[in-house]
Parts: structure tokens; sequence; C-alpha cells
């Protein structure tokens, strides 16, 4: 069932939107998400969910998959097919078995993640609590750059009868070099030094002591053969599960935009024991060019090619280092985790 379009205002809140056709369940779910804080809305099938979604924007959507008329595949296939929703994350939980058909048909529908029950309320807490934080994030962005949208446009028309062109052919090298190293600064800061932005591959971080092996991004099986090479390090290594999965959740998001976006590549793996983890990716692609770099880094779910992804921003959250190089014959990204998180860079001496 289709309705029509509705204009969104910008939210002031995180909401999470519930979808279960028991009560007793969506009872369940509220009492568990209460401590963080967010608003949730309930929705008792697949066509009340779509609805919702017309009128409200969420961060997360925790969906069930055994409901009458339309499961949870059905609603989250058209969820994914809508420019608006498209790029909720969605999390199944559900009662069917851990089947690999199931898993594999969840994740093909467009879910970030594929819970039993019963499940631990602690664990999906923290799953929530994760794309909370992410679309609070999102959310200041998008004011700041409105903001400065504004102050621009107001600055132009008070400037514009005294413009000139400045720029000279000689000078576009410079003033690109030197906007180059702003960015560098900004997206730095604004990522609380997780990034890092590097002239050249020599710029990148050293593979680690021990080699996990390399492997080719080609697109088919490549990105679930990754994921257990990833998994293999992290145990080597003695992570933790919650540790672990964000380490191959990061590592499989950058190999998903080499294969996708950058036309293939490769992956190699190297590890400290007892001490970090790291994954390289390499594709051959034609790179991010320097204005798209804010967005391409920093928006949730955007990509230079306009396809549906989660995008990189789901790097930042789940790795402690990025470092990157981007051009016209590809882009390296080099993803580090450490057995022991990071302090946040206002506790460090």
């Amino acid at each position: 069932m289709e309705y029509a379009l509705q204009a969104m205002p910008e939210p002031d809140e995180a909401k999470v939107l519930l979808v279960d056709d028991r009560t007793e369940n969506l009872v369940a779910l509220e009492a568990v998400l209460e401590p963080l804080g967010c608003t949730t809305v309930r929705a008792t099938s697949g066509a009340e969910a779509l609805k919702r979604l017309l009128t409200d924007e969420f961060a997360v959507i925790i969906l069930d998959i055994q409901m009458p008329v339309m499961d949870g595949f059905d609603t989250a296939a058209i969820i994914k097919d809508r420019e608006k929703s498209r790029y909720i994350p969605i999390i199944f939980v559900t009662a069917l078995t851990s089947d690999e058909r199931h898993v594999y048909r969840g994740y093909s529908a467009g879910a970030v993640d594929y819970i039993e029950k019963p499940y631990n309320p602690e664990i999906l807490k923290s799953k929530v609590s994760v794309f909370i934080d992410l679309f609070l994030k999102e959310l200041m962005i998008r004011r700041q750059a409105e903001k400065i949208r504004q102050n621009d446009l107001r600055e132009a028309e008070r400037e514009k009868h005294e413009m000139k062109l400045r720029l000279q052919a000689e000078q576009a090298a410079e003033v690109a070099a030197r906007m180059r190293a702003l960015l560098k600064d900004v997206l730095s800061s604004v990522t609380e030094g997780k990034l890092t932005l590097c002239e050249t591959e020599d710029e990148l971080p050293p593979p680690l002591t021990h080699s996990g092996g390399k492997l080719s991004l080609a697109p088919v099986g490549a990105i679930r053969e990754l994921r257990t090479c990833v998994q293999a390090i992290c145990d080597q290594v003695g992570l933790d599960d919650r540790r672990a999965l964000d380490f191959v959740t990061a590592s499989s998001e950058a190999a998903m935009n080499a294969v996708v976006h950058g036309g293939g590549g490769g992956a190699e793996f190297s590890y400290e024991p007892a001490g970090a983890v790291q994954t390289r990716v390499r594709d051959s692609g034609g790179g991010i060019s320097m204005e798209d770099l804010p967005r391409a880094t920093l928006e949730r779910g955007y990509t230079t090619a306009g396809t549906m992804g989660h995008g990189f921003w789901i790097i930042l959250k789940t790795a402690d280092r990025i470092s990157m190089v981007t051009g016209p014959k590809g882009t390296t990204i080099v993803i580090e985790l450490d057995l022991v998180p990071p302090q946040a860079p206002w506790l460090r001496d």
C-alpha cells in the first residue's frame, strides 16, 4: 500500500521505529530502549510502518520478520526502494532460525544487523545507541551546513557588485593545495582525529608486524570471504566480540566501496599480537574529488556514484584510525583497531 508523500519537517530528536504485529513485543522493545532517551514510535504492520516513514525521520528501524500480509523482508524492500527512507538502518529482530538463507535474505533486503529472539537486551541497546549517535551527529552537520550556506548567500549578495575574476590559471594549483590542507585539518578535527588524509601512499601507516594474508576483491563472494579473514585475525589478537564486530563492519564497508565504486581491487591484512589489527583496501576507481570529500566521509549514505550504501560514516564509527589517499588512479584506505579502545582526545595527556 502506498501513501501520498508529505513534506517532512527537520527533526529535533532521535526517533526509533518499532515494527511488530505483537503488542507485547513492542512493549518489551520500548523497555529495553528507554534508557537511551530516544522517542520510540510503534507500528503493528508493514503498511503502518511505511505510513510512519512518510511523516517522520528515524535514526533506526527495528523490524520483525514474521508479520501477516506484509512480512519484514517485503517491508524492508519497500523502505529501501524509497528515496527518503533508503538509508535508514534496519535491524531485524526475529524468532526465525539463523539458517544462512534467512540471514542472507535479511542482509539482501538492506538490513545492517540480524538478531535472533530471545535477544540480549544490552547488546540490542548498544547497537541502537550507535545509530542514534550517528543520526544526531548527522543532524548537527546538516544544520551547520545550512547555516553556512545561508551566510554565504548573504555574503555573495552583499559583495556581488565588487566581485572580479581573481584567480588566474597559474594560481589554481596553489589554491587547491591550500584548500586540501585546510580540508585535512577540518576533517581530522570533525572526526576527533580518527581520519587522516594522505597525499601519497608513502604517508599511509605501514603494515603491522604479522601478515594476515591478502585477498582479491572480485565481486562474487569477496565480501563474505573478507569477513571470514578479518574475524580470524580478530580471534588471533584476542579482540572481544563487540570490538571484533566493529572491525569486521569497518573492513566490510571499505571493501564494499572498492567493489561497487572502485572497480574491485584488493585487501591486505596484518596484526600485532595482543595489540592491534589492520585492513588495507586498494581500488583502481576514479577516486574522490576534493569537493566531494566532506560529504563522502561525513554524510550518511552519500556515495559519489549515487548508489545505495551506508557510506564512509559507519567506518568512522567502528574503527579507531582511518588513513586514506585518493586520486584519479584510485583510493587506498587503511583501517586500524586496537585491542584496548583508545581514550577520547579530551582525556589524553
